[in-house]
Parts: structure tokens; C-alpha cells; sequence
């Protein structure tokens, strides 16, 4: 009996003593507007990951409207429904997505900027840049991977597009004070002739922004340029830019593969949709 007993002990301490493995925790960040937030598509890339693995975690800073500036600069004072209403920052006062940034080390940040950002290459370089730069400051995960968001290029109705010219204070009064600003200084979009010409002045945009950033680039804008000329039947917005559900499971795909190097076809999950849809989509997410 005293044998047993002795066993027994041995066994009850070794195993206590025996410690448990922790698995670490993949901490992913969503940053945009509704071109992001459309349909929940971050909670659809949770799930997709959910059905292998249980070790992501997965929150958003998007609201409607937000370029990166006024992410980091801009005081959310008023909800209505899908508007907000906000008004430029005090000193010592914190956004609501600089509290999301700074409240954990995140492993990976998807940043998304307002499409209008995107089409001048001197605001691109004077003020994109440094809120991207800004936002990777505020992270606590020096090692953390970014990935910029390439959004498509919307359902226009009439070419060519105009070139409009803005003051840049408009964008920033703070970092472009009116006051010392001449006339001429403003940022300019280029003149868009056809669908072909803005898809590559998007690219080129992006191409800029990974030169200095060194961030992993989306390929959602030729993705949906291909699948919208393919495949016309197939509904991606809502409206003449916001993603419909099919078009947030799609970029839910892409990220998918773009964070787990995984076949997306692989996956049960199809967001309540039309399956040979999304099998479709699947396979094509895995392709590019």
C-alpha cells in the first residue's frame, strides 16, 4: 500500500510540475473605412482562419469616411448609423485608433487609405508616407509585418476623369498651415482617361508607398479589374464602390491566403453565399 501511495505521489507532482504550452497569440489589425469594414469582411477572415487554427487574433479601427490623417488626428464626437462626425484633436488628446494601436503589440497591421489619397504622387509622398510612418511608430511590436490594403478602382460611368486640384491645407491645416501657403500650392490628381489609366496610377501610388515603406502590397485592384471583366456577372460592390458581401468574401480570401500562404479553396466557409461562387473566388484568391 505505502508502494502505491508513493507511486501515486510521484505521478500527481510530476505531472503538476510538468509546465502547459502556451501558443502564442497572432495579433492582427484592421485600419481603414467602409471599403474594409463593408459586411464585416475582417470577422469573415477570422473565421476563415478559426476553422485551422484558434491562434489569431483579429480587431478593426474602421469608420466611415477616415483617411489615415484623420485616423490619427481626427476626435469621433457623433455616430448617426454608417456617418461620423469628428473634429480635429486638442494636444494631448488621442484618437480612437491611435488608443487601438498603442493598447497591444501587434504582429501584423493591414492599413487601408481613402482611394482619393492615392492619386497624387506629392500628397502620397507629403503626407500618406509620414501616416503610415505614424502609425508604425505607435505600435509596440517593433517586428511587426504591415500590409497595405490596394483597394480597386470603382464602377465610373464617364471618362475621361478631370484633374482636380486642392489646396493642401484642405488635407492637413496643421502640417500645411493656410497662412503660409502660396496659391499654387496644391495637390493634383492626374487626368483618367479609361479604367486601364487608373488602374495604373493606383499601382504606381502603391509601388511609391512600398519603395520607402518596405510594406507587403495587396493585390486586390487587378484581382477585381480581372474578375469584373470575366466575370460580369459576378457582383462585387453594392453601389459603384463599396464591396457587396461577395466582394468582402473575396478580399476576405485574399487576405486569407496573403496571411497564411494556405488554399482558401480549402476552406468550408462561404459567408452564407452561393457555393459555386465562392469556389470560384476561392480558387482565384489562390491563384494570385
Amino acid at each position: 500500500m505505502k508502494e502505491i501511495l508513493a507511486l501515486l505521489f510521484i505521478i500527481f507532482y510530476s505531472c503538476k510540475s510538468k509546465p502547459v504550452e502556451q501558443v502564442q497569440k497572432v495579433n492582427i489589425l484592421f485600419i481603414g473605412n467602409s471599403l474594409t469594414y463593408y459586411h464585416d469582411m475582417p470577422k469573415m477572415v477570422k473565421q476563415m482562419l478559426d476553422e485551422k487554427s484558434t491562434h489569431y487574433l483579429i480587431e478593426q479601427a474602421t469608420f466611415p469616411g477616415m483617411t489615415l490623417n484623420s485616423h490619427l488626428n481626427n476626435i469621433i464626437y457623433k455616430r448617426e448609423g454608417d456617418h461620423i462626425y469628428t473634429m480635429r484633436k486638442n494636444d494631448f488628446e488621442i484618437t480612437e485608433t491611435e488608443k487601438i494601436i498603442s493598447s497591444r503589440s501587434w504582429d501584423l497591421i493591414i492599413i487601408q487609405e481613402a482611394p482619393d489619397m492615392l492619386f497624387s504622387k506629392e500628397l502620397v509622398d507629403e503626407l500618406v508616407q509620414s501616416d503610415i510612418e505614424e502609425i508604425k511608430a505607435l505600435n509596440r511590436n517593433k517586428n511587426c509585418k504591415y500590409i497595405f490594403f490596394n483597394t480597386w478602382i470603382p464602377k465610373v460611368q464617364h471618362y475621361p476623369i478631370k484633374s482636380i486640384c486642392l489646396p493642401k491645407s484642405d488635407f492637413d491645416y496643421v502640417k500645411f498651415p493656410i497662412n503660409n501657403l502660396n496659391s499654387d500650392e496644391k495637390f493634383c490628381s492626374e487626368e483618367v482617361l479609361n479604367e486601364k489609366e487608373y488602374l495604373r496610377i493606383l499601382n504606381e501610388a502603391l509601388n511609391q508607398i512600398n519603395l520607402k515603406q518596405k510594406m507587403i502590397i495587396s493585390n486586390h485592384p487587378n484581382i477585381h479589374f480581372n474578375i469584373r471583366n470575366k466575370y460580369p456577372e459576378i457582383q462585387l460592390y453594392d453601389d459603384d464602390y463599396h464591396p457587396s458581401k461577395i466582394g468582402s468574401f473575396l478580399n476576405a480570401c485574399i487576405f486569407y491566403k496573403m496571411i497564411t500562404n494556405k488554399n482558401p479553396t480549402r476552406l468550408n466557409f462561404n459567408a452564407g453565399l452561393d457555393e459555386k461562387t465562392t469556389s470560384l473566388l476561392k480558387r482565384i484568391a489562390n491563384s494570385n
